[in-house]
């Protein structure tokens, strides 16, 4: 005796469309996300996606590019701190490295107060 499988209901054109309109609001998204994010590669932290609806993805990514931005600001002020502070020409240089079997070189008899005044101005 044969068994009948009921045919399974085609999908509606409702349903096709409604896919393909969600297919092609992932792609928009994918390449909004792309454009973003070499824009932030290049060091362009003001970027940020743009959500064509509600999603995480792009939410997150845009949070961390702003915290991204923040640190970058932050990392800018104390540069121009430390350039303006620090006249003292030791702190511009690097201490030599101990090399394995050579002494490194005495310290400065200078005491740092004499040598380094961090808060003077240079004149102009």
């Amino acid at each position: 005796m044969a068994t009948t499988v009921a045919p399974k209901p085609a999908r509606s054109r409702i349903a096709d469309t409604k896919l393909i309109e969600e297919l092609g609001a992932l792609r928009k998204e994918r390449k909004e996300l792309l454009r973003t994010l070499q824009a932030v590669e290049k060091g362009d932290f003001t970027a940020r996606a743009a959500a064509l609806y509600p999603s995480p993805v792009v939410d997150s990514l845009n949070n961390v590019i702003a915290m991204n931005q923040r640190v970058a600001k932050e990392f800018e002020r104390v540069g121009r701190v430390v350039g303006k502070e620090a006249s003292c020409s030791s702190v511009l240089r690097s201490r030599p490295r101990k090399a394995h079997g050579v002494r490194p070189s005495p310290p400065s008899t200078r005491s740092s107060a004499t040598s380094c005044s961090p808060r003077s101005k240079s004149p102009a």
